[in-house]
């Protein structure tokens, strides 16, 4: 009878802390749902001299606008203030670098905004784990390279001499970018409205939809599962390869081209100054002019 009695009790024990373990953490949850975003830390740095500015952080979306002044300033606007969870700034011989604070397992809400001056034409990059990378502004950098492992990334203008943008999983949306481009969505969406220049253009899963306003080389696009779609400029001269497992290809007419029901390939104009390759597995391949 006791040994029942014991067997009873420990169940009962059992399913209230069970239930004392589900009401703590909803009531956790809700505290951080009613937790307000404030601004908790604003730094300011000059970007005189600056020639490198190195921005990472953990999982937070980040927006940047113009400044009109010449220095970098960063906002953070989070659900909990404490001295740990801000980010530093850290300077040197020209290399100025950004990494966020410690982050607590559970419950912060946060968002960052970074202001910075068109005028700053040096390296600039954004390294995210998980969040959106929104850019309001037009820029001119030497070398421009943003990464988030998982989000979204919008931009508004980049001219840079190399630009590399990556998300793992994510689209892409740039309304204009110049220079020599490496573009990479493992999964989403890569779509730029005004290009110029050169580049590799790779998706995994999603449409690429790019229109170009001028080509200076070779540009080739890739994606495993999604539709290729290229606008180019009427007068270029080049040399065209294009390949789909699963799709039809519609390209501009020329009698350098030649076609079947899944590629097309050949030269279009005289002294071809790019070369465009075009490959999908399952998809539609359009190219048509400006």
């Amino acid at each position: 009878m006791a040994r029942e009695v014991g067997k009873i009790m420990k169940t009962q024990i059992r399913k209230a802390t069970v239930i004392f373990f589900i009401i703590s953490t909803f009531s956790f949850m809700v505290s951080c749902q009613s937790k307000t975003i404030d601004l908790v830390n604003m730094q300011t740095i000059s970007l005189e001299e600056v020639k490198t500015l190195y921005i990472t952080y953990a999982s937070e979306s980040i927006t940047i606008y113009e400044n009109d002044n010449n220095t970098f300033v960063l906002k953070e606007y989070m659900s909990a203030n404490k001295p740990e969870y801000y980010a530093s700034i850290a300077s040197n011989s020209g290399n100025v670098t950004v990494n966020s604070g410690k982050r607590p397992s559970l419950g912060m809400k946060s968002y960052i905004e970074l202001y910075l001056p068109n005028s700053f034409d040096g390296d600039f990059s954004i390294d995210t784990s998980s969040g959106k990378i929104t850019i309001n502004s037009a820029y001119s950098f030497e070398n421009f390279d943003v990464k988030t492992a998982s989000g979204a990334i919008e931009i508004k203008e980049i001219t840079a001499s190399e630009s590399r943008i990556e998300t793992s999983s994510g689209a892409i949306n740039i309304f204009q970018l110049t220079g020599k481009m490496m573009i990479v969505s493992n999964s989403g969406e890569i779509k730029i409205d005004n290009a110029i220049g050169s580049g590799s253009y790779k998706t995994s899963s999603g449409m690429i939809d790019i229109s170009f306003n001028d080509i200076s080389s070779d540009i080739t696009c890739g994606t495993s599962s999604g539709k290729i779609q290229l606008a180019i400029p009427k007068s270029l001269s080049f040399k065209l390869t294009a390949k789909t497992s699963t799709g039809a290809i519609q390209v501009p007419s020329s009698d350098g081209i030649a076609t079947t029901s899944n590629s097309a390939s050949g030269t279009i104009g005289t002294n071809p100054t790019a070369q465009i390759d075009l490959s999908t597995s399952s998809g539609a391949i359009e190219v048509s002019y400006q």
